[in-house]
């Protein structure tokens, strides 16, 4: 095995089942991993593509509100960073998250949200417009 970089790509085919079974996971601890795992592959351009078409939008903030009714600072931080790397894709998808996290906006501005989730919402808020 070599230990070059593993492409993203190579998680498209699994990129549904992920965001499906984020939704339907009963653990706190499986749905975080799956959502971590989601927010990291935001980073890649194609898997972005996949995530944001399959309402991976809407699945983040879900979870997000999720997490921070329930006082889960890691599901609190694994969603805000995915919706902040879904933003930086283009000026499109920016205003969709924005759109979405209205209510969670209003918990940022208040204080509410964990410290490190709240600085990806800030990151989502400073980004410049693609």
């Amino acid at each position: 095995m070599s230990g070059g970089k593993v492409s993203a790509v190579r998680f498209l085919p699994i990129i549904k089942d992920c965001v499906k079974a984020s939704l339907k996971a009963e653990e706190a601890g499986e749905y975080t991993a799956l959502l971590r795992t989601i927010s990291n592959l935001c980073l890649d351009e194609q898997c972005r593509y996949q995530i944001v078409n399959l309402k991976g939008v809407e699945v983040l903030v879900k979870m997000l509100e999720i997490g921070e009714s329930k006082g889960n600072v890691e599901l609190q931080r694994a969603c805000s960073k995915g919706l902040l790397n879904l933003s930086i894709s283009s000026r499109e998808v920016k205003a969709r998250v924005l759109g979405s996290i209205e209510g969670i906006l209003d918990r940022y501005y208040k204080g509410r949200l964990d410290p490190v989730a709240a600085s990806y919402i800030e990151g989502i808020l400073k980004a410049p417009k693609t």
